[in-house]
């Protein structure tokens, strides 16, 4: 069953992955973005103030330095 899987399609390169996604920068698992300006919007990175953009709760990282 996983080599039936495994065959299914092919491996793309860098291009072809972000045109698949549209190069959108994806969000880390805290729903965090790089750079300011940026929120997680439906699991992509997003400006602030796109049409039609609703930022998603941020979760805050956990404090290791205890």
């Amino acid at each position: 069953m996983k080599k039936q899987i495994l065959n299914l399609g092919r491996t793309l390169n860098k291009r072809q992955q972000k045109a698949i996604n549209g190069g959108i920068a994806q969000c880390d698992q805290y729903n965090h973005c790089n750079g300011s300006g940026f929120c997680c919007s439906g699991g992509g990175c997003k400006r602030i103030g796109a049409p039609g953009v609703i930022c998603d709760a941020e979760l805050p990282r956990p404090d290791f330095s205890l």
